[in-house]
């Protein structure tokens, strides 16, 4: 939780250095980066609609039942 604050309060930052450092062009790092953020977004906003579709089924089923 500590690690994960400090992500999200120093990201801008923390992926400044990670360009810098990094061998590859920037260009090609921001590519990558933005690449990995919209695969991230999409799971986690893709585990979060099948989580609330699944508790309407479930709580759908048990008025039910």
């Amino acid at each position: 939780m500590l690690a994960f604050y400090y992500f999200l309060k120093d990201g801008k930052k923390f992926l400044s250095i990670l360009v810098a450092l990094s061998p590859l062009r920037d260009i090609d790092d921001k590519e990558i980066f933005s690449k990995l953020r919209v695969a991230v977004q999409s799971v986690v906003l893709g585990s979060l609609v099948i989580a609330i579709i699944q508790g309407a089924l479930v709580t759908i089923g048990f008025y039910l039942f």
